[in-house]
């Protein structure tokens, strides 16, 4: 039995990657991918595991004199630079949860030190300023796949995923799907709490012969390495439907039911 039969080819400069063939369409938290056979461009940040694409905590200060500074994770120090006096700024700082509390300690050549409470959050669903993401699809819809019913619907479909980074503490999202029957768009907004998680918002509509309808979607996670939380709402109003509704028989995913 045939499962997927494609050509890829990643470009790890320019963080991109080309499929032909049997995919899964890209999406957001609050899309529903579906299989695909057909064209995908996307991005790809695994080509570049150095760069990063989440924001990390960063910290400001001034130093009298030349100084060491000594970041701490709890008790566990996960950092440590010398700065000369003047302004200073320490970027990317490295965390080992998504959601916490930094010490910073400042230690001057005489031995005095000060600490400073350095609160942060970050999320997979948070991309750094500037950061571009995209997925952008066409083909036709796979059916029944890993059955007997497997199969290749004939409607042509277009999809596109796209996330940009606003700031450090706010990521934008759109998406768009366009098949035969239906045209499907949306837009969302992704905000860091700091050290008190994420909370994602996001409206869609579509627009299917003469019926129409909305998806309102909210969203809040948190996790400090111990404890996850994730709260999530999904309602539907009117005749809303997606490229999985009318063309997918079995679609990745999962169903936005009124609950």
């Amino acid at each position: 039995r045939r499962l997927d039969s494609f050509f890829s080819r990643s470009n790890p400069k320019k963080q991109t990657n080309l499929k032909v063939g049997d995919l899964i369409s890209g999406g957001l938290s609050w899309t529903r991918p579906v299989r695909m056979a057909g064209v995908q461009f996307r991005r790809k940040f695994e080509t570049r595991p150095d760069l990063i694409q989440q924001p990390l905590p960063e910290f400001r200060g001034t130093a009298a004199v030349p100084s060491t500074i000594d970041i701490y994770s709890g008790t566990v120090k996960i950092a440590s630079t010398r700065v000369q006096p003047g302004p200073y700024q320490l970027t990317d700082i490295p965390t080992s949860t998504p959601n916490g509390n930094l010490r910073i300690v400042v230690e001057g050549e005489s031995g005095a030190t000060s600490e400073v409470d350095l609160p942060f959050g970050t999320s997979s669903s948070l991309l750094r300023k500037g950061i571009f993401d995209f997925s952008i699809e066409a083909g036709v819809v796979r059916r029944g796949y890993g059955t007997d019913a497997d199969e290749y619907g004939d409607q042509p479909v277009a999809m596109a995923s796209l996330r940009r980074g606003i700031s450090d503490a706010l990521t934008a999202e759109v998406h768009g799907e366009v098949t035969e029957n239906v045209v499907n768009v949306g837009a969302g907004l992704s905000r860091s709490l700091g050290r008190f998680g994420v909370i994602t918002g996001a409206v869609a509509g579509s627009k299917s012969g003469g019926k129409q309808g909305t998806l309102v979607v909210g969203e809040y996670a948190y996790s400090n390495g111990r404890v996850s939380i994730g709260v999530k709402s999904s309602r539907k109003f009117g005749d809303y439907l997606d490229v999985a509704d009318v063309t997918a028989d079995i679609a990745v995913g999962f169903d936005f039911s009124q609950s």
